[in-house]
């Protein structure tokens, strides 16, 4: 095996182990899903490693506490009155070990954890109400204050983790709730809710700050009904209150028979994604490879906000990968979402290009064990990450790790690469930096002079190079240039194939930092 394929081998191990999501479906399981590249390329492989009812009969939301190792379930229990809540012990195999499983109000959708990971908030949709948990001792949970109201769809913590908002769907209300030393809730008399007009029906909310000093806050708000975004700007009052001015209805592109779902505020701090389902916006190439009939897709939209002013703007609609995106979760670095859906019973990896915000290709699906008392119908997918969720620069198979990129017309697009590397382990960064050891060439310039090509290189580099940068784990070809104190565009004129934004800068290969001679072959 040659260096470079043992080092590509190494970072595929470490992916595959690294890189896990968790996913809940009606049928009452939570399955354990491994994610790694394809050695021989194409786009992600997904296994499912592992299975669990423990939270049966139908799992609707999941949320990992990566810091003790748990993961909690909300059980929605779509036949009886009451439901479960579920707690469980992660492992490095994928294996989920039940801790405890009590009784709570019916209809479980969201919860947050909270009170320094003491204290769990869930929104009960068929309960009308919320739930605060104690799972300070998760082998030992139980319910401490349950609030009625009509269908709470989330639960909503602030910044400074004083106040809770709660939508409330039917009632198209915002309740907002004061958080109390024992991490219960109230309700303040001189706290107004927020009233939505009638008929948006409020589902989830974010709270974003500019930071860099800029104490401003901000509330997105998706409204299910109306199929809108609502921005607010929030002001702490003296008296322990919170105050929202409404500064921005934004509606979605999207049929009135559709219905918006999920509102993430991505890592960066820059960008808020919001999915929706029954808009049937896309035709995409069928998941399965062997079947040429291509499927309807609903929308993810990414919006960028202004740190100035909280205002955000529409930048993207990228299809869903399917039916019904019920939930969906970004990873650490934001390089990848997963999407559950609802509708086709399936988990979708799309890729996401940091610096522009935009979704960039759907890197892969697996459709979800569908067996139990009900069909599959997917509900919530999240992330379980040890190395702080990173994804490789380089080609997983020279030039032809191609991932499909779809449009509104089906076409479809190569992409070479997926993702910006984050953080990376230190026996990788060594292992790539051995290989500027490797074989090398000589070539006779114009005017005699040797001039030695280390191999590998990039593919397509330009004749005529007379100086090389060995591509290691989080370089990227600003800061190769910026190093070699050349001129980006000087960079992707002798590096052609790395993409105008840098997509195909492959690691363990050489690039050209510095051309003035022709070379000859040899």
């Amino acid at each position: 095996m040659r260096l470079q394929d043992l080092l590509r081998f190494f970072a595929l191990s470490a992916l595959s182990q690294a890189t896990k999501i968790y996913v809940s479906s009606y049928s009452g399981n939570i399955t354990t899903v491994a994610i790694s590249p394809n050695i021989n390329g194409g786009n992600l492989t997904l296994n499912a490693i592992s299975s669990t009812n423990g939270c049966s009969p139908n799992p609707s939301w999941l949320e990992l506490d990566k810091s003790r190792s748990h993961l909690y379930c909300a059980d929605e229990d779509l036949n009886t009155p009451m439901a479960n809540f579920a707690s469980f012990a992660t492992s490095q195999n994928g294996s989920l070990t039940l801790l405890d499983k009590i009784t709570t109000l019916n209809g479980g959708v969201y919860s947050k954890i909270y009170g320094n990971g003491s204290v769990l908030a869930l929104a009960n949709y068929g309960g009308s109400g919320i739930s605060i948990l104690n799972i300070k001792h998760p082998s030992s949970t139980n319910v401490i204050q349950e609030q009625l109201f009509q269908f709470q769809t989330n639960t909503i913590i602030d910044p400074t983790q004083n106040f809770l908002l709660a939508p409330d769907l039917s009632a198209d209300l915002i309740h907002v709730f004061r958080i109390s030393q024992s991490y219960t809730i109230q309700h303040l008399a001189t706290q107004a809710d927020i009233s939505v007009p009638k008929g948006h029906g409020p589902r989830y909310g974010v709270f974003y700050q500019p930071g860099n000093g800029d104490n401003s806050t901000y509330l997105y708000v998706v409204m299910e009904t109306a199929n809108m975004v609502h921005a607010y700007e929030v002001t702490y009052n003296a008296d322990q209150t919170l105050s929202f001015n409404l500064t921005q209805y934004l509606q979605l592109p999207v049929p009135m028979t559709a219905a918006a779902a999920e509102i993430r505020l991505t890592p960066d701090n820059k960008y808020l994604i919001v999915s929706s389902r029954s808009d049937n916006n896309f035709t995409i190439p069928n998941p399965d490879p062997t079947n040429s009939t291509q499927i309807t897709s609903d929308s993810l939209f990414t919006f960028l906000i202004s740190p100035s002013n909280g205002q955000i703007s529409l930048v993207q609609s990228f299809p869903a990968g399917g039916l019904l995106p019920r939930q969906f979760e970004i990873n650490k670095n934001g390089t990848m979402l997963a999407v559950a859906l609802n509708g086709d019973n399936r988990l979708v990896i799309i890729g996401r290009d940091v610096a522009s915000g935009n979704m960039t290709a759907i890197l892969g699906s697996l459709a979800i064990n569908v067996g139990g008392d009900r069909p599959g119908m997917v509900t919530c997918a999240v992330w379980d990450e040890d190395y702080g969720g990173y994804t490789w620069r380089w080609n997983l198979s020279t030039g032809s790790h191609a991932m499909v990129q779809p449009s509104r017309t089906g076409a479809m697009s190569s992409i070479a690469s997926f993702s910006s590397a984050s953080t990376v382990p230190p026996l990788l960064i060594a292992l790539s930096s051995v290989l500027a050891s490797g074989t090398s060439r000589t070539s006779v310039s114009a005017t005699g002079t040797a001039v030695s090509t280390p191999t590998p290189f990039q593919t397509g580099m330009v004749a005529g190079c007379t100086q090389f940068h060995l591509v290691v784990a989080n370089d990227t070809c600003s800061s190769i240039a910026s190093a070699a104190g050349i001129s980006l565009s000087d960079f992707y004129t002798w590096n052609p194939a790395v993409g105008s934004s840098c997509a195909s800068l492959d690691v363990a290969d050489n690039v050209c930092v510095g051309s003035g001679h022709k070379i000859r072959s040899g």
